[in-house]
């Protein structure tokens, strides 16, 4: 059986200031310090695997 994947909904709660504002963000030891590309990069990371998983499951 084949299965066709159209549309991937995907939510994601994300806590934390974006840095846009004057104020400067001081590093903390707790790893929060995440910058934008690499919060884009873990995110098409999961979607990458998710999509694997996915065709695994179904077979092609």
């Amino acid at each position: 059986m084949a299965v066709t994947i159209k549309e991937l909904n995907i939510t994601a709660n994300v806590s934390g200031s974006s840095g846009t504002g004057p104020e400067k963000q001081v590093a903390t030891g707790g790893g929060g310090g995440l910058s934008k590309l690499d919060k884009e990069v873990i995110i098409r990371e999961a979607v990458r695997r998710a999509m694997e998983e996915i065709s695994y499951k179904f077979g092609r």
